[in-house]
């Protein structure tokens, strides 16, 4: 059996989750990111409790943040 695949928003998440804590929250953290990136605190907040997803504009913001790329499966 082939390996799943993660999806987009995991690996958005995984990347957030990996962000330095301040006292067991992301406070600061999310904050930076979303200073660097445009992409408003609540939103990015709201994301990782689950609680909404990212418009692909938003998205695309985050990947850049962190350095990722889209490849095209041929």
């Amino acid at each position: 059996m082939p390996p799943v695949r993660k999806s987009l928003e995991d690996r958005l998440r995984e990347r957030l989750n990996s962000l330095p804590l301040e006292k067991g929250r992301w406070g600061r953290s999310l904050n930076a990111v979303s200073e660097a990136t445009g992409v408003a605190y609540d939103s990015l907040k709201r994301f990782m409790e689950g609680e909404g997803g990212l418009s692909l504009k938003n998205a695309e913001k985050l990947m850049i943040f962190f350095g990722m790329r889209v490849v095209e499966k041929r």
